[in-house]
């Protein structure tokens, strides 16, 4: 189902008969969301698309790095495409309480991959022979997210910020700001570096 609204404003004056001057705005607000959707009956109610927008972006909810092995050890299990988790990693968050992080733990994260909210503003002056125009436009509603580590749908890297992956080089704010056992800071920018892909520190992000 999709609803919205569309307005527009435009005023135009003359000033004599060699000046002019005008304004114009316009406002697109449009919403959508599933109210009906072909899929297995949920345990858990964050997992259904209906009430949700088309564009819902789901994932996990990180916490925070983990200091260190011992942590992982007595926390919840999560171990994806078999890489072990170790001491550095993301953190996330076991929603269902299983004692394990799976597909069942990802749930609604931000706004839509697509702007809900356009807006803009502009305005033309004139004199004899001259004119100027400008027009703003922006856009709201919308959560854009940026993928350290592209992976295509063969395994292959098309392209990565992540360190040392796909012959990547390490960003400054990375180096400067990443989990070690020197610094073992569970709010670091970066987790812990690897010289492979670390499938637990990727994104763990889908859209509906």
């Amino acid at each position: 189902m999709s609803e919205g609204v569309d307005l527009s404003l435009d005023y135009k004056q003359n000033f004599g008969k060699d000046a002019w001057a005008a304004v114009r705005a316009n406002l697109t607000y449009a919403t959508n969301k599933y109210v009906q959707y072909e899929e297995p009956k949920f345990d858990e109610a964050w997992r259904s698309r209906i009430g949700n927008s088309i564009g819902q972006t789901y994932g996990f909810i990180a916490e925070r790095l983990f200091v260190d092995d011992e942590e992982v050890a007595n926390s919840p299990r999560q171990n994806f495409n078999g890489y072990v988790t170790r001491g550095g990693d993301i953190k996330y968050r076991d929603i269902n309480g299983d004692g394990q992080i799976t597909e069942r733990d990802m749930v609604p994260i931000g706004m839509p991959t697509a702007p809900e909210l356009v807006y803009g503003a502009g305005f033309s002056v004139g004199y004899k022979n001259f004119d100027l125009s400008a027009f703003f436009q922006g856009l709201g509603r919308e959560s854009f997210f940026i993928d350290v580590s592209d992976v295509d749908n063969s395994g292959g890297y098309l392209e990565s910020t992540m360190p040392f992956v796909a012959n990547a080089q390490i960003l400054k704010a990375y180096a400067e700001n990443h989990w070690s056992e020197e610094n073992q800071n569970i709010y670091a920018m970066m987790p812990r570096l690897s010289h492979t892909h670390n499938y637990n520190s990727a994104p763990r992000l889908k859209v509906a």
